[in-house]
Formats: C-alpha cells, sequence, structure tokens
C-alpha cells in the first residue's frame, strides 16, 4: 500500500512539474479550469504527504529504540520504588494511619500510568513528611535516596505525557495527510481525462505528463 502510495506520488510530482514547465499545456489546461494555481496547490501536497511518510518513517525505527529505552527506565523506576514499599511495609508494620497514607497495602499497579500514580503518592507523602522520613532511616531509607527514586519516576512521566501528546499530534497530522492524499487522487484522476481530450492529437504533450493516450 504505501510502496503504491510512493510510486503515485512520484508520478503526480513529475506530471505536475512538467505540466507547470510547459507553457502550452498550461494554457491549454487553463480552458478545462486545471489552472496554474491549482497545479501548484496540487505540488505542495504531493510534497508535503512525501516529506509526511518520509517523518513516519524515521519515527517509527526511533520508536523502536525509544521504547526499549522507556521500558528500560520503568523496570529501574519500579523496581527503586518496589524496594522502598517493602522496607516501608515493615518499618509501619503497625501503624495503619501511615500505611493508608502510603497506600502500602494490595498488590503494585504494574501498567506505567497506574504505577507514575502509585509511585507519586508514595515519593510525595514520604518527603513531605519528617516523620515518616526519620523511621524509614531505620533501614536505610534516606531523603535523598527516595529523592533520587522520585527522579526516576518523573523522568518516566515525562517521557510517557510527551508520547501521549506526540500520539494526539500525529492523529490529527494523519487525519490532514488523508484528506489530502483522497483530494490529489480525486484531482490526478480528473488530470488524467482532461489530458487525454486536450492533448487527443498531441501525444508527446502527454508524454511530457506521463499519461497514455489509451
Amino acid at each position: 500500500m504505501r510502496k503504491m502510495l510512493e510510486t503515485f506520488l512520484l508520478s503526480a510530482a513529475v506530471s505536475i512539474q512538467n505540466s507547470l514547465n510547459t507553457p502550452k499545456i498550461l494554457e491549454k489546461l487553463k480552458e478545462y479550469n486545471i489552472t496554474k494555481e491549482l497545479l501548484l496547490q496540487m505540488k505542495s501536497f504531493v510534497e508535503e504527504i512525501i516529506t509526511f511518510l518520509s517523518k513516519q518513517q524515521f519515527q517509527t525505527s526511533e520508536k523502536v529504540d525509544t521504547t526499549t529505552k522507556t521500558n528500560e527506565l520503568f523496570t529501574e523506576a519500579f523496581n527503586i520504588y518496589y524496594n522502598f514499599v517493602k522496607l516501608a511495609r515493615i518499618t509501619f508494620v503497625k501503624d495503619d494511619a501511615i500505611i493508608s497514607t502510603l497506600d502500602l497495602n494490595g498488590e503494585r499497579n504494574k501498567a506505567k500510568p497506574g504505577f507514575i500514580l502509585q509511585g507519586e503518592l508514595f515519593y510525595e507523602n514520604c518527603l513531605n513528611n519528617e516523620n515518616i522520613l526519620n523511621r524509614l532511616k531505620r533501614f536505610g531509607v534516606t531523603k535523598e535516596k527516595l529523592e533520587a527514586g522520585q527522579s526516576k519516576l518523573l523522568e518516566l512521566k515525562t517521557i510517557e505525557a510527551d508520547k501521549l501528546k506526540e500520539k494526539e499530534e500525529l492523529k490529527d497530522l494523519n487525519k490532514t495527510i488523508d484528506e489530502k492524499t483522497e483530494i490529489l487522487y480525486t484531482f490526478a484522476n480528473e488530470f488524467n481525462v482532461v489530458a487525454k481530450i486536450a492533448f487527443e492529437n498531441e501525444p508527446e504533450l502527454l508524454n511530457t505528463i506521463l499519461i497514455k493516450r489509451k
């Protein structure tokens, strides 16, 4: 499908450019309301779609690398957090209020969005409570270590937010490109019909714009 589209775009680009470069073709096409302005607009559509396809291909290869790095960061951030949780559980085993505050009961959420929410709550409540900080020191959990763990989580949160934003932007761009591609296909069909009529007796001009007589 992509290969067919690329072939179509390259053919359209040559056909349109040759039309623009040949005054006789331009003049004749104008009689059928295929103006220079319309050809320039279609040319810009072709260039925009080709650029988009090239960017899309680059993003696909880049996405594989980014996903690997993100998963590695997630694993690291989660393991740091979960070790803190296990130490907090034995530290506050008899303190129901703090267990509730730090949300220590139950399974940990291993999906990225859930982990980020759960982890943020844990770190914020630990770092903003001197009593919790002092008692965690018993097992070597210092404020600095908690801040380092929080930093990993926030790094992951930023990456995930950027990915979501990029996904939404790409979705909007995809829609625009699809619309312009459809317009371009319609124009190419109309152009083909008009050119065969306009240059019925001038096969050399049809060849110039890459159109066969039959």
